[in-house]
């Protein structure tokens, strides 16, 4: 069996110190000058072995063993260092062993959570869309500047981080958005929220404005959708998790402020958010309140012919 001697100073100083200075106490060493001898203490801390000769004792440095004037005549060592390593492989072994089974214990009750979380997830979408269908419920709406209606038929309707993110030119209603839902879009839920369309129109009075009516069922079942009973810039509103404004209650909490006709929510600033984006094809109406752009774009986009129409002036 070969062995490397520089094994016995590596244990000295990563393994049971302990340990190895038991394996060397009484061995039988070999010195070129003082000839065989015994091991007959090993000091730890200085790593130093005491070797009793037919003629005198001596201290040396336990590396000393590889510079070949001092070497382990028996193998009793080395079988007792094999027999230490096979042991401490086993040990590994059977700690990683157990690491694996925990990690695919613990990879099985994520998977289990995360099914058991989606049908709850599912179930509670059906009863958002059969209250929705209850309260007639159709259309999430989007009150924009028709300067960004081109962007929005080409690319979807984007969060304001994703519209910075591809450095698309657009207008913004709210520059300041203190809500802090950046990753978020803002809509009115069915009907236009009247008191704050009007602010901005007065606030940006050289803007066209266009009114985008989105499928709301398939927003709803295909994105992840936030209920806000009020202006999400409201510090109160601010404060509560998005997972909290989610769902079946946080719909019907928005639905306590209802009043009038199922669908119309009159309460001011009352907000459906949705992260990320929504595509185009979620549109199905597009109304504008000046009836010579209606025509001009029913020429640009002949295609969407039935989406465009009018909303007249008051």
């Amino acid at each position: 069996m070969n062995h490397n001697h520089r094994e016995i100073y590596l244990y000295m100083e990563i393994a049971d110190k302990q340990f190895v200075a038991e394996l060397l106490l009484e061995e039988t060493v070999y010195h070129k000058k003082y000839g065989e001898g015994v091991v007959c203490d090993v000091i730890i801390d200085d790593q130093r072995l005491d070797i009793s000769f037919q003629d005198c004792d001596k201290l040396f440095k336990v590396d000393a063993i590889e510079n070949g004037f001092l070497r382990l005549v028996s193998n009793t060592y080395y079988a007792k260092l094999e027999e230490y390593k096979n042991r401490q492989k086993k040990e590994e072994y059977a700690l990683e062993y157990l690491k694996a089974i925990y990690a695919e214990a613990q990879e099985k009750k994520r998977k289990y959570d995360q099914k058991i979380k989606e049908e709850l997830r599912v179930q509670d979408r059906k009863k958002i869309l059969q209250e929705m269908a209850k309260r007639n419920i159709k259309y999430f709406v989007h009150f924009t500047s028709l300067r960004n209606l081109d962007s929005i038929i080409s690319q979807g309707l984007m969060s304001r981080k994703n519209i910075l993110n591809k450095g698309i030119d657009a207008d913004f209603n709210d520059n300041s958005r203190l809500d802090n839902h950046l990753d978020a879009i803002s809509f009115s839920l069915s009907s236009i929220d009247g008191p704050l369309n009007y602010v901005f129109s007065q606030k940006y009075p050289d803007r066209q404005w266009v009114v985008l009516y989105f499928n709301a069922e398939k927003i709803v079942s295909s994105k992840d959708v936030a209920f806000f009973p009020g202006n999400a810039a409201n510090h109160e509103l601010r404060v509560i998790p998005w997972e909290d404004l989610t769902g079946y209650n946080a719909l019907c909490n928005l639905l306590e402020y209802t009043m009038g006709p199922d669908s119309n929510v009159t309460i001011t600033q009352t907000e459906i958010m949705v992260k990320d984006l929504v595509e185009a094809d979620y549109i199905e109406k597009i109304k504008f309140y000046n009836k010579q752009l209606l025509d001009e774009y029913r020429t640009i986009y002949p295609e969407m012919e039935d989406v465009f129409g009018y909303i007249p002036a008051r």
